[in-house]
This record gives C-alpha cells, sequence and structure tokens, in this order.
C-alpha cells in the first residue's frame, strides 16, 4: 500500500490489488479476485467515466470491486459462484422490487417558531467560526439536487445518477430532499449573512434511484455511489436514509455497513455520517453500525434544562451506552436554501428532523477537515468528540455530545487547536 497526496492509502495499481485481495467464503474455502475473469470485473473509474454502461455490464454478470472498501458487488447467481451471496463483504445487484422512492428522515421546517433566526448558534455554538469548508468535498447520498433557488451553483462539483445514468445534469430532485442537506451544508451566501455550515466545501451528489425498495437503496446503490465520491476525491459521506436489518437482508449481510465504514476510515479515505432516524427506539442502520458516524438532533432549550436539549423524539438516545461516533446536531428550524434572487422573503428555507442534523454535522467535520489538514481522519473524530459540548437528556437525565465547531486559532482552553 502507499499512501497517495491526498492522504489515502491505495493499492500501487488496480491489478496488483487483484492479486492481493481476497474473499473469504466461509467453510474453509478461499478465492482471490485474480482467480476470476478480470473482464467481468468493472473499476471504480468505469462507474464514473460510463454509468449506465457499468450497471448495464452489472445486470448482465459483472462484478464491481472497490479495493479501499472491500466489497464486491454483483448478481445474485454470479455472486453464488463465489459462495453465499450473504458474505459479509458480497452484495446482490439484483433488481429493486418496487418503483418509488420513499424518503423517511428530514422534513422541511419554515413554520417553527425559530425559524427566523439561527438560533443553534446564539443558543449552543455560538459565531460561525473562520473555517468555510474550503478544500474539503462532501458527498450528499440523497434524492438528488434542484438548481433553483440558485444558491447552490458553484457548490456542486460532481454529479452522478442512478435514477438517470445518462444524464449531466444535476438539477433533478423530485422529493427536495437532497437538495435540503446541500443547502444545510454548502449553501453560498453571496455577499449575505453566512447561514449554512461549509459554504466554500464542494458537494459531490450520488443520486439514488425512485425504488421504494430501502434495503435495495442502502445496500447496493449507497455501496456505488460511496465508492464513486470517494474515487472523487470526497472525504466526508452525509447519508440521511434509515433502513432496518431485515430489510437490508435481502440484498447483503447487514455487517456490510461495518465493513465499509471501517475499511475507509482505516484507509484514511473517508468518514460517513448517517441519519439515525426520526422514531424514539433504537439507532437504526446504518447509522447503528461500527464505524459509521450516527447523528440525531437537539432542540432549543427549554425552562432549566440547558441552551438546548436533547431530540428525544428522535433514534439513539435508548442506545446505553451509546457508541463512541453519535453526534447531536441541530434538527429544528435550521437553514437551507437562501431564497431567489428577487424573492419577497428575505428568510432561508428551513429542514429539520435528523436529515438536517446528520447533513449540519457531517458540515461542522469539513470545517475540522479544513482547520487541521495534516490529521488523519481518526484524529479529525477525537477532535470533535473532544471538542462537543454536552446536550442535555430530560428522559433519561443522560448528557449527549452535540458536535461544535473548531476552536479558534489562538484559543487557549483545554479545546486548543493542539491535538486534545
Amino acid at each position: 500500500m502507499v499512501q497517495t497526496d491526498d492522504g489515502i492509502h491505495r493499492s500501487p495499481s488496480w491489478l496488483d490489488t487483484l492479486s492481493v485481495m481476497a474473499i473469504d467464503l466461509g467453510d474453509e474455502q478461499s478465492l482471490t479476485l485474480s482467480q476470476l475473469d478480470q473482464s467481468l470485473l468493472l473499476q471504480p473509474s468505469q462507474l464514473q467515466g460510463n454509468p449506465r454502461d457499468a450497471l448495464e455490464q452489472l445486470k448482465n454478470g459483472a462484478l464491481y470491486w472497490d479495493p479501499i472498501m472491500g466489497v464486491l458487488v454483483g448478481r445474485n447467481h454470479v455472486l453464488h459462484q463465489l459462495g453465499s451471496a450473504k458474505e459479509i463483504n458480497l452484495v446482490d445487484f439484483g433488481a429493486p422490487e418496487n418503483p418509488k422512492l420513499e424518503l423517511v428522515s428530514g422534513t422541511s421546517d419554515s413554520a417553527s417558531a425559530h425559524a427566523n433566526d439561527l438560533w443553534y448558534l446564539s443558543q449552543f455554538l455560538g459565531d460561525w467560526p473562520q473555517e468555510t469548508g474550503r478544500g474539503v468535498k462532501i458527498a450528499v447520498i440523497d434524492s438528488g439536487v434542484a438548481g433553483l433557488p440558485g444558491c447552490l451553483d458553484g457548490a456542486i462539483v460532481d454529479f452522478l445518477s442512478l435514477e438517470n445514468p445518462e444524464s449531466n445534469a444535476w438539477d433533478n430532485d423530485s422529493s427536495f430532499h437532497g437538495t435540503q442537506c446541500c443547502g444545510v451544508i454548502g449553501s453560498r451566501n453571496f455577499g449575505e449573512p453566512r447561514t449554512s455550515v461549509a459554504p466554500d466545501c464542494g458537494i459531490l451528489i450520488g443520486q439514488v434511484s425512485s425504488t421504494k425498495d430501502k434495503g435495495y437503496i442502502a445496500a447496493v446503490e449507497f455501496i456505488l455511489l460511496t465508492s464513486w465520491a470517494v474515487a472523487k476525491g470526497a472525504r466526508i459521506i452525509s447519508f440521511s436514509y434509515v433502513v432496518t436489518e431485515t430489510t437490508v437482508s435481502k440484498h447483503a449481510n447487514p455487517e456490510l455497513f461495518s465493513v465499509v465504514a471501517k475499511n475507509l476510515r482505516q484507509n484514511n479515505a473517508a468518514l460517513i455520517f448517517c441519519a439515525a432516524g426520526n422514531a424514539d427506539g433504537p439507532l437504526y442502520l446504518p447509522a447503528a453500525a461500527d464505524g459509521m458516524i450516527a447523528v440525531s438532533g437537539y432542540l432549543p432549550g427549554k425552562n432549566d434544562m440547558g441552551p438546548v436539549r436533547a431530540h428525544i423524539g428522535l433514534a439513539g438516545f435508548t442506545d446505553v451506552p451509546a457508541k463512541s461516533e453519535f453526534f447531536l446536531g441541530p434538527s429544528q428550524a435550521v437553514a437551507s436554501l437562501l431564497p431567489a434572487a428577487g424573492s419577497a422573503s428575505h428568510e432561508p428555507a428551513h429542514f429539520a428532523l435528523s436529515s438536517a442534523a446528520c447533513a449540519f454535522v457531517a458540515g461542522i467535520a469539513a470545517l475540522y477537515l479544513e482547520a487541521f489538514e495534516t490529521d488523519n481522519l481518526e484524529q479529525i473524530l477525537l477532535r470533535m468528540r473532544k471538542c462537543a459540548k454536552p446536550v442535555f437528556d430530560a428522559k433519561s437525565g443522560r448528557s449527549w455530545a452535540g458536535a461544535c465547531f473548531p476552536p479558534p486559532k489562538d484559543s487557549n482552553s483545554h479545546h486548543s487547536r493542539g491535538l486534545p
């Protein structure tokens, strides 16, 4: 393995990777990828260059192998020749079961009593930091992105659609969910006061298809789009989608999420931030998987509960002890999209629930990457944990980690810019 200029540990070449990476088939069997028909193995570059052709090849029996994530994607009958399609690093590319997408992890929130101010700044975070996400790429794997009202112009640096692989135009989002996530992360201010977390970051859009098969989106499309995004230089992945083990199991072993997240982190490639879910209870997948960074929310404070309080109607607050990578972000009236030019409104649109919190915290991670550009990803997470502030949960009496901005460069506090 070698470390390239972007800090990611990669094998010297694709063919070298093929010769050393092995698929564990269980039952005392092992098969190296070099034993497979290499004409049927798709490289990440093929998904980038001609996605429609790559997807057609997958449907016709080819295999897609990502050497950084350590995952093989292919049709069930092809994977069966190698071993069980439910082996941890094998993903069944079979067709989804239903034709429409249903997003479950976010909602617009323009009617909130706090919609006219950035309450999470005044009540918890303080002023915007000097960092703006410059030089950092964030991938938003979601429903796509729409160009209106224009505040994302210049923010989108690349686009891949599994809904319409032939399209090179990124102005396509029927639900507006992905657009709202992008606005929270990187809405451009164009001379207006800052409203987004990382207004100078570059956003890569990975658009999922319009299927209602949640397991297919989470297990197949998420893997392909994450592979594409990492190859394009994304260091942060934001995924506001939730599934159960049963749903994912139709296409892959649920442990797949941990394999992917851990491999990306061990190779210093990318961190994946996942929405916890909007139902009170344990974390959903993929947020619950080891290696993933789960994000739930906090609300404006009430009475004597502190400046903000845990949004206990969301998922994750019953997970005791909490996983080490569990952060809270604002989940009510989070500014997303600036109004269109000439609009009578001067207030930004707002977003809410765990999708909004996930996008916000993913944006915060980009600020740390900008501030500490020589750090590896584990050091970035360590800084985020150390700089987090407690958020009180009245239901359990516990405190949870509210993600905070990087400390100022001249800080003399225990959150100084040296490693905590």
